[in-house]
């Protein structure tokens, strides 16, 4: 799915509004497989934790990490569609 998403796009704008280069592209991706990676040992470390408050937070911050996963696609699946 990345790989469709970041082939899209061609006429992303930046925040100057200028088209985005493969460069800040490549920033964006970093993020979201960053994101990714996060949400991936958040998740694999639940197993291992029997406090409840440890296991809440935890789950919060995989929460967090989702939205910001899925802020960046939704920013760039925007910016593609335009």
């Amino acid at each position: 799915m990345l790989l469709f998403l970041f082939k899209k796009i061609n006429s992303v704008h930046n925040i100057k509004g200028d088209i985005m280069t493969q460069k800040e592209l490549l920033y964006v991706e970093d993020a979201v497989s960053h994101e990714t990676s996060i949400i991936k040992i958040l998740n694999e470390s639940l197993e291992f934790l029997e406090d409840d408050k440890l296991i809440t937070f935890i789950e919060e911050e995989i929460n967090k990490h989702k939205d910001l996963k899925q802020g960046l696609l939704n920013l760039l699946e925007d910016e593609a569609n335009e």
